[in-house]
């Protein structure tokens, strides 16, 4: 994933419409001729990043943050609500695997 880089001109379709180039590629708008500068990489965001350094700002960092906090925390909890019933499906499946042995052997052409 590369940096992107936008228009910072505001009369500019380019910037109204939030179009973003890649970094390596353009330097200049192809609507208004400016000098583009880095954009954050988040699909809705167009704030600058310095340099190209970070591929998202900071307000979409904290945010990605806060969503993998919440994702480890329900994943933390997820093994005490799914260790019942994948109890209960493993031994459906070993019972049906035990079945299916079984019906092999009776049906077996000697």
């Amino acid at each position: 994933m590369s940096v992107l880089k936008g228009c910072p001109n505001e009369k500019c379709r380019a910037h109204k419409r939030g179009i973003k180039y890649h970094g390596e590629f353009d330097e200049y708008c192809p609507q208004c001729g400016a000098e583009l500068f880095f954009v954050c990489r988040s699909k809705t965001c167009y704030n600058r990043v310095a340099n190209g350094i970070t591929k998202f700002c900071a307000e979409c960092r904290t945010q990605k943050e806060i969503r993998n906090d919440v994702r480890k925390k329900q994943l933390s909890e997820m093994p005490s609500k799914i260790g019942p019933a994948f109890a209960t499906l493993a031994t459906v499946a070993a019972a049906l695997v035990g079945v299916k042995k079984n019906t092999a052997t009776l049906f077996k052409k000697k």
